[in-house]
């Protein structure tokens, strides 16, 4: 008789149920980054054409429902530049900017969750023009490990930044064990 058999099967179990129980729920995502200052920023123009391309970093904190899972974390974007001539409501032209980054979100326990994103100028009947994109968390560590899901934000202009806020809407993932941790 193979006594193996019933061990090996127990723990073919346990692993399949630690399985399941590291099994994500989608949630839906809403914070808004309240920016501590202006960002930082370096800007070089192109003599002949007037084009700038810039960088810079920008910081602030999520604030919101301190429920929320990234509420009170500490923002750390980096990003660049360029600007290019646009259409403007008015039929005329004006400068526009499409801009790329990563923000870096750190609790106080040392947990991150790291989101790269893009976006551009962008305005409607109702809002002045700002910067509007896409956001792809692609990394976290402790309780944010294994993040996943994507957002999208829109935020101030970078070259005329106004109220200092960029606020994200979308959907976020972490696998439960990761959540376990902290």
């Amino acid at each position: 008789m193979n006594s193996w058999r019933f061990p090996v099967a127990g723990l073919a179990t346990g692993l399949l149920l630690i399985g399941a129980s590291a099994q994500a729920a989608d949630e839906k995502l809403e914070l808004m980054i309240e920016f501590a200052e202006e960002p930082t920023l370096e800007v070089t123009e192109d003599p002949d054409t007037g084009e700038e391309t810039f960088f810079g970093t920008y910081t602030g904190w999520v604030s919101g429902d301190d429920n929320a899972l990234l509420a009170g974390t500490e923002a750390s974007c980096e990003f660049d530049g360029y600007t290019f001539e646009a259409r403007g409501f008015s039929c005329g032209f004006t400068t526009a900017e499409k801009v790329s980054g990563r923000c870096l979100f750190t609790d106080d326990q040392g947990n991150t969750a790291v989101a790269e994103w893009e976006c551009q100028t962008g305005a409607s009947l109702t809002s002045d023009a700002r910067c509007e994109g896409k956001a792809v968390w692609v990394d976290g560590v402790g309780k944010f490990a294994g993040i996943t899901g994507e957002a999208r934000f829109h935020g101030d202009l970078f070259l005329d930044p106004t109220e200092g806020y960029s606020r994200w809407r979308g959907h976020w993932s972490v696998p439960s064990l990761a959540m376990l941790t902290n």
